[in-house]
């Protein structure tokens, strides 16, 4: 109906869709590139990746530059090198550190972005963040890092792969319950 210049609608909760509750604790995500320019996701198989490689001295809202090792193709473009930031994602060209929501429409509307859990993660305030560079797999591993608030912890691992496909592995322990996980061109 219309009532001036406002529109009401009536909702039978199908017109607005929230939040999925999260449920990939334990989860593996495989991301493949797929014909027409984007990524297919499924469900992968294995554990962590056992070599973490080396910690990372990142603080609040920070971020380090990191070389691949081999040509990343993502979306369309080969990829030398990365941004590797302390809010639970990857990007390219340029490292995130800005304190705005941790959205979806900012992974959306930044730079091109992996991410495995986009949230307001501390590693100042315990956990770490790791690196492992090596011929088959560019690896970072956000272990038990607390978010800001200290309201609980994340262990997730991001795996490029020579191919372009990213892995994606969430660990059944990670206490925070909300976080976008995405890739974004």
């Amino acid at each position: 109906s219309r009532s001036g210049d406002i529109a009401v609608l009536s909702d039978d909760g199908s017109a607005i869709v929230g939040a999925n509750p999260f449920d990939l604790a334990g989860a593996a995500l495989r991301f493949d590139p797929n014909g027409q320019g984007g990524y297919d996701v499924r469900r992968a198989s294995g554990g962590f990746r056992a070599d973490v490689g080396r910690l990372l001295r990142l603080a609040d809202d920070d971020t380090s530059e990191e070389t691949l090792g081999f040509a990343f193709p993502f979306f369309g473009s080969a990829r030398a090198s990365l941004f590797v930031n302390s809010d639970g994602n990857l990007t390219f060209g340029r490292g995130d550190v800005s304190t705005d929501a941790r959205s979806l429409g900012r992974v959306l509307a930044g730079a091109p972005r992996i991410a495995p859990f986009f949230a307001d993660l501390d590693p100042a305030k315990g956990g770490g963040v790791f690196v492992s560079a090596a011929p088959d797999a560019f690896t970072v591993t956000w272990c038990e890092v607390p978010d800001f608030d200290a309201t609980g912890k994340v262990t997730a691992q991001a795996s490029l792969l020579p191919t372009g496909a990213v892995e994606v592995r969430i660990d059944a322990g990670t206490t925070l319950k909300e976080a976008v996980v995405a890739l974004s061109p």
